[in-house]
């Protein structure tokens, strides 16, 4: 009789253990992945600024991401093939990340709860137009601007993170 209530308890233990790591994994992990996002958001969005400015300015002196004539910003917004129905590529990263921010930090509010299908499609969307940018850099203009690279991998990184995001996921993880 004493071994089947220390079974009983082992089992509680364990079962008291999952909610344990599950709880962990919410308010570390998940969490973590949101603050990442916003962090690598506010950085695109302070970069994006700066290029709209630049592309909107045409500024007659060589930016600091002017390396080379195939690494150039200048060199890339000066050509026509830089702009979508004449708004630059920038302007319109401009408007995706501030609302990538706001639905990250909406469900930190716990004012949305499919956030990570919406970060996931808006993100998988970003990387669809940078894919856009880069063949226009690659192909039709002949140069790389270094910064609009760093929006690429912003994008892209955004994307990864929301993936492996579910509780669900989590509990057939730890059950197998």
């Amino acid at each position: 009789m004493d071994i089947s209530v220390n079974k009983q308890v082992s089992t509680d233990d364990f079962i008291g253990e999952i909610s344990i790591v599950s709880l962990f994994y919410l308010l570390f992990f998940i969490m973590k992945k949101l603050h990442v996002i916003v962090i690598l958001c506010i950085v695109a969005i302070i970069n994006a600024a700066y290029l709209t400015m630049q592309a909107y300015q045409q500024l007659s002196w060589p930016s600091f991401c002017d390396i080379s004539d195939t690494l150039s910003c200048s060199s890339v917004f000066n050509h026509t093939a830089s702009q979508i129905f004449g708004i630059p590529f920038p302007a319109i990263a401009l408007v995706v990340y501030p609302v990538l921010l706001i639905v990250a930090l909406l469900w930190t509010t716990k004012r949305i709860s499919n956030h990570w299908t919406i970060l996931r499609r808006l993100s998988l969307g970003g990387m669809v137009f940078n894919g856009y940018i880069i063949f226009q850099e690659a192909f039709v203009i002949k140069a790389f601007c270094p910064l609009c690279l760093l929006c690429t991998g912003i994008i892209i990184t955004i994307h990864l993170l929301t993936y492996g995001n579910s509780v669900s996921n989590f509990k057939e993880i730890v059950e197998a």
